[in-house]
């Protein structure tokens, strides 16, 4: 049963002994777990200690019993407050996780877990600014730990600061003896427009994946469903693209839709590269399925509009260029595609 069922049936049964008047699930598991912690190691340490244990098993409200017990044994146990915010994720509302943090960073500014896990809420809720602000914290507390670099580079890349993220990345392959780092050293390398070397990055990152050293034809294995996977070979096939390896991107974009085949973007690319290779009907079947798939994919439009125009459909062409602007007014390609609606109506006015 997975952890998410352990959950569901530890409310459930808690709520039902309490419709009846019975004790609680919790407060019958905290019993049991105080008569075999033993009054010898009744600390808070101990209890802190079990309700790791107890939160790896996915035993997450008796997890919480302990650091409950933990704190009211010891109320300055930095450690205790953080794994309880942890516990109550999903459980309650955000302030209340995010108290807990912050209790636990006054009373140890150095408390790493406290860190980490709110460098994460705010990543979810892409404050990229505040999540860099306390991975900067954290690696700062343990300068080893490669994974916390890793997730620092990612948050530099949404920021911007290429060169930045390129630095960590370098640390993180450094550090990992080549394990991992591969992908976003490339995908540093790519916004930075050193496209040669960020293919290479790609290309080692899919043979690291794929669990051995030879060429990327090794990746037609069951490791190719690690999730993964799509990622580094849309990166390499934007790369393929960036160098008008057209051929060769389509290759990747492919490889992309195999492992999933409702990816937005890589159908949106795919359909660029056909379109540059003047397969115009295959091009505007992608750019149609990028939109059927995503509607928050609003180039698919535009680029959907070129082809049309490619192939002399006019109307149509407007049309999208219009659907293109009514999603993203300020979009990148607006003022271009104004420009062609201007156009091409001129032009259909002297046909």
């Amino acid at each position: 049963m997975s952890a998410g069922n352990n959950n569901t049936l530890a409310r459930a049964t808690a709520s039902a002994l309490a419709r009846t008047g019975s004790e609680t699930l919790a407060s019958r598991g905290l019993h049991d777990l105080e008569a075999a912690v033993g009054p010898k190691e009744n600390d808070a340490e101990t209890w802190t200690k079990r309700g790791i244990e107890l939160a790896e098993e996915g035993r997450h409200s008796q997890a919480l019993s302990c650091y409950e017990k933990a704190l009211k044994l010891d109320p300055l146990s930095a450690s205790a407050w953080a794994h309880k915010g942890k516990s109550l994720e999903g459980e309650v509302d955000w302030d209340q996780i995010m108290t807990c943090y912050e209790r636990a960073i006054d009373i140890d500014p150095r408390c790493l877990p406290a860190w980490e896990r709110k460098a994460n809420r705010f990543s979810i809720i892409q404050d990229w600014a505040a999540a860099l602000e306390c991975f900067d914290k954290a690696v700062a507390i343990d300068p080893l730990d490669y994974d916390l670099l890793l997730r620092k580079g990612g948050i530099l890349l949404e920021l911007g600061r290429y060169d930045e993220a390129l630095l960590c990345f370098d640390s993180v392959v450094q550090m990992s003896a080549g394990e991992t780092g591969w992908g976003g050293k490339g995908q540093a390398l790519h916004n930075l427009n050193r496209f040669e070397e960020a293919l290479l990055c790609h290309n080692k990152c899919l043979e690291v994946i794929s669990g051995c050293d030879q060429s990327l034809e090794c990746c037609d294995t069951a490791l190719q469903f690690d999730p993964r996977l799509e990622v580094a070979w849309y990166n390499k096939g934007n790369n393929q693209m960036a160098l008008k390896k057209f051929d060769e991107a389509l290759v990747c974009y492919d490889k992309t839709l195999e492992l999933f085949p409702r990816y937005a973007k890589s159908l949106n690319n795919k359909g660029i590269c056909l379109r540059k290779l003047g397969r115009f009907e295959e091009a505007l079947s992608c750019h149609t399925q990028a939109i059927d798939v995503d509607s928050k994919e609003v180039v698919a439009w535009y680029n959907k509009a070129l082809v049309l125009e490619d192939l002399g459909q006019t109307q149509d062409a407007i049309q999208s260029y219009r659907d293109y602007l009514a999603v993203a007014p300020a979009g990148a390609q607006g003022e271009d595609a104004r420009r062609r609606i201007r156009d091409l109506g001129q032009r259909h006015e002297r046909e």
